[in-house]
């Protein structure tokens, strides 16, 4: 009676599909051979349809859960897929098979870290999981900006001050390492370092006293000047720096969730040409034969004078990202902590 049902069940199968419905009740032999015969006939929608009905009448077996991940994985389904084959893997975890297509499941549904944690595969079956990567680029930038024939008028109509900050050279490089510990861990690291070549040009007008004659008297030598408007220029060069670090660690812990630390620094060099202006000028008035002096006299100008102020300043984010899989699903928590442009921020 058994044979007899069982080839009646196969020929069923084979000619006509899978026909269950949910109310029937279903024991193993009949689970057992209507999915295999679907598998092997690669009519995938069948062996999930009947499966599905199985485990909730709590059939549960390693085949049943090999056939289903693999039809899952045909028809690129690769979250229950990989649902049923880390199943399986469970019933079963010698079969490298198994173990290949659940590695595929994973890392086509961008679950790198938990394809690269899979035992039992050697490094050449993981295609796509590389132990480590380096990243380095870098690039100089000529420029001719900042030649005196691009300044514009920078006086203006006054003709009393003007100034005009034009770039010239720069460079840019970068390098990046990420490497993979274990199977569950990796760091990151990046290093960013931007150069740029500056030149402050400043013109300015001002009073001099141009001394014209002088006179002798009895008792001192007097001195006589006039006062033409004199125009001035001057150029420093300086440079603007920034560098910017970036460092992250990734773990996958038991259970599938990810915990993601991150600090990311940067610091700026930007220094910064102030003038230093005085009202007035003191000049000699006369020379006095009495007691041998010099008496000055001042004078309404404008004298100038230019320092550099270092304006370095560093920003940083700290920032914590925590998240697990939920079959198509991602749920996550992402928390940090930063100092931008001297302000603090909390963010979740």
């Amino acid at each position: 009676m058994k044979i007899t049902l069982f080839f009646f069940l196969s020929l069923m199968a084979s000619l006509t599909g899978v026909s269950v419905m949910a109310s029937d009740k279903l024991d193993f032999a009949t689970v057992y051979l209507v999915t295999y015969r679907c598998y092997l006939d690669k009519k995938w929608d069948s062996v999930i349809l009947v499966g599905k009905q199985a485990l909730r009448q709590d059939i549960d077996y390693y085949y049943l859960r090999v056939r289903m991940g693999i039809a899952y994985f045909e028809k690129a389904a690769y979250f229950p897929a990989a649902t049923h084959l880390k199943k399986a893997r469970q019933f079963n975890s010698d079969d490298p098979v198994i173990a290949s297509y659940l590695y595929y499941a994973y890392l086509y549904s961008n679950r790198v870290e938990e394809a690269a944690s899979i035992p039992g595969l050697e490094p050449k079956d993981k295609p796509g999981v590389s132990p480590g990567e380096v990243h380095a680029e870098g690039g100089y930038t000529l420029c001719s900006d900042t030649k005196p024939d691009n300044l514009a008028n920078l006086m203006g109509n006054d003709s009393i001050y003007g100034e005009q900050d034009l770039y010239g050279n720069s460079f840019y490089s970068n390098l990046g390492l990420k490497l993979k510990i274990s199977n569950r861990v990796s760091f990151t690291f990046a290093y960013n370092y931007l150069n740029f070549s500056k030149t402050k040009y400043i013109q300015y007008g001002h009073a001099e006293a141009l001394l014209d004659s002088t006179s002798s008297q009895v008792f001192s030598k007097d001195y006589f000047y006039s006062f033409p408007w004199k125009i001035h220029d001057t150029a420093f060069k300086y440079n603007v720096i920034q560098q910017e670090g970036y460092f992250k660690a990734s773990a996958v812990l038991p259970g599938g969730i990810k915990i993601e630390p991150a600090v990311h620094l940067l610091h700026l060099s930007n220094p910064l040409i102030k003038s230093t202006v005085t009202d007035s000028v003191s000049d000699t008035a006369y020379y006095s034969y009495i007691d041998n002096t010099y008496h000055l006299f001042k004078y309404p100008s404008v004298s100038y004078t230019w320092n550099t102020k270092d304006t370095s300043f560093s920003n940083w984010v700290v920032s914590l990202a925590l998240s697990k899989d939920f079959g198509i699903f991602n749920i996550g928590l992402n928390g940090s902590w930063s100092n931008l442009n001297g302000k603090k921020q909390k963010q979740i």
